[in-house]
């Protein structure tokens, strides 16, 4: 039986960020859409799609790791690693998802949507890498997480946002409009 308490001292504290995802919580992540497919993608792909293959996913948890490259994805391998080196066999006990990761850091607690439309982890900021882990067995003893209505919104962490325009300011393409009655991203802008 997986205990969180355990699961989280597999993965060195001064290095990861940890949350954890009921399997509800789960389907919301993959059904809420992304954009496109662009970054590496590890694992059973749970987006953009209403049929995915659960195979006796329970629930799962959220991993972060500090990164100022854009196309770091050793996260992967470095969890797999873990995860292995403590007993768990790859698509048996646990399995990579693939799913809008945004959704799963602010469903999980460990983040908040900006006005950019990136979402903000609490302990690494923008610079950051997510996976997120699938488990086929409940993971007892999750932690108490108080959501907030909305967006998970915690004015203590993301005070910096408030009354800022800084990335609207500085994006390159323009594609940041949070000056206007509907804040949006022109995301076609993004991929140019």
């Amino acid at each position: 039986m997986l205990n969180m308490k355990e699961v989280k001292g597999w993965f060195d504290s001064d290095k990861w960020d940890i949350g954890y995802l009921t399997k509800e919580q789960l389907k919301i992540c993959s059904l809420t859409p992304i954009k496109a497919q662009y970054q590496h993608a590890q694992g059973w792909n749970f987006t953009n799609d209403i049929f995915f293959n659960w195979v006796g996913i329970c629930n799962g948890i959220v991993l972060i790791r500090h990164s100022s490259i854009s196309l770091d994805y050793l996260l992967y391998e470095e969890a797999t690693e873990i995860l292995n080196e403590n007993g768990l066999k790859e698509e048996t006990d646990w399995a990579h998802v693939y799913t809008n990761f945004k959704e799963a850091l602010i469903l999980s607690g460990r983040g908040v949507r900006a006005r950019n439309s990136l979402v903000y982890n609490y302990r690494f900021g923008f610079d950051s890498k997510v996976c997120v882990i699938g488990f086929m067995e409940m993971i007892q003893n999750p932690p108490n997480i108080k959501r907030v209505a909305g967006n998970n919104f915690k004015d203590e962490f993301w005070h910096k946002c408030i009354g800022c325009d800084a990335c609207r300011e500085v994006c390159p393409v323009g594609a940041i409009h949070n000056n206007e009655d509907v804040n949006w991203l022109d995301s076609s802008a993004c991929d140019t």
